[in-house]
C-alpha cells in the first residue's frame, strides 16, 4: 500500500494502447495532424477526453509512438531482406515492395 504522498503507477492494458494508437492512427491519417484535437480521437475511441490522458501524456506522444512503431518495423522487414543473401536486383525489388507493404 502507497504511503501517504507516494504516487501509484497504473499500466494500462498493451492491448488497449494499441487499439488507441490505431484510433489515433486513423484520425490522423482522416483530418490532418493538425486538425485531430486530443476530443477527436477520444471520441473515436468511445471514451472521454480526459481518460485518454490515462494511457498517453499528449496527441504528439501519440503520434510519436506511431511513428516509431512504424519505423522500428520498417527497419525490422529491411532487415530481413537484406539478410535473405539475394541478389542484387532481388534485394532492391524485395526493399521496394516492403516500402510499399
Amino acid at each position: 500500500m502507497p504511503k501517504k504522498n507516494e504516487k501509484t503507477t497504473v499500466n494500462p492494458a498493451p492491448e488497449r494502447r494499441a487499439e488507441l494508437l490505431a484510433t489515433a492512427a486513423e484520425v490522423f491519417a482522416t483530418q490532418g495532424y493538425k486538425a485531430t484535437t486530443v476530443r477527436k480521437i477520444a471520441d473515436a475511441a468511445g471514451m472521454l477526453a480526459g481518460s485518454l490522458y490515462y494511457h498517453f501524456d499528449s496527441k504528439e506522444s501519440m503520434l510519436d509512438e506511431i511513428l516509431s512503431t512504424f519505423l522500428d518495423e520498417l527497419w525490422a522487414r529491411y532487415d530481413a531482406v537484406l539478410a535473405a543473401g539475394l541478389g542484387p536486383r532481388e534485394t532492391i525489388e524485395a526493399l521496394v515492395t516492403e516500402s510499399f507493404r
